[in-house]
């Protein structure tokens, strides 16, 4: 099954094929420096998307890939004044499943019929991924059911990037009992959760 993906490149935005969705381990952290350095190029680049985004897509999918690209580079800021203040890459916060992969991830449980299926893909691919708030709640919007919603977020707890932004989730659940146990399951969290 081929999936249809957005690319950028270059401050172009195209569409195109993409091969079927793989969910590899991150490559691993490399020096304070390199990792200062990569996370300069990488701000510089997203920059430059911002006004290519403006002209190239249409309203809906512009606002909600600008969106993105704003958290991406909030995110990135961040991280570089943690390797300013000297934290080691180890200990500094892991960073989100990159786009491309998140989309193909939601692409392929979108495409799943079974819900049962659809939780087992999601746990896969949440142990060698980490996942924001903001991509969590996209991500349990693929699940009918409450019960395995919440199943879907007590999978990704422990590969949540930003827990203090749990709030996020809640307007993906009708009923204040389910809430409760959403509830529950954030404050579950340990204070140094990434």
């Amino acid at each position: 099954m081929a999936l249809v993906g957005i690319f950028l490149l270059g401050g172009a935005v195209s569409a195109q094929a993409a091969a079927p969705a793989t969910f590899a381990a991150p490559p691993p952290l490399r020096a304070d420096a390199e990792v200062g350095r990569q996370l300069v190029e990488l701000e510089k680049a997203l920059s430059g998307l911002d006004g290519a985004l403006t002209t190239s897509v249409n309203e809906p999918a512009r606002t909600s890939l600008l969106a993105r690209l704003h958290e991406i580079q909030a995110r990135m800021a961040e991280l570089r004044e943690r390797v300013r203040a000297g934290e080691t890459p180890a200990s500094a916060a892991a960073l989100p499943i990159d786009d491309g992969a998140f989309e193909r991830l939601e692409a392929l449980l979108r495409g799943e019929a079974f819900e049962k299926r659809r939780l087992a893909l999601l746990q896969e691919a949440l142990q060698r991924n980490h996942v924001s708030a903001f991509q969590l709640r996209r991500l349990i919007d693929t699940f009918n059911f409450t019960r395995t919603k919440l199943e879907a977020v007590r999978a990704a707890l422990p590969v949540l990037t930003d827990p203090a932004n749990g709030f996020e989730l809640y307007d993906a659940f009708t009923f204040e009992a389910d809430r409760q146990q959403l509830r529950t399951l954030l404050g579950s969290l340990p204070a140094s959760a990434p």
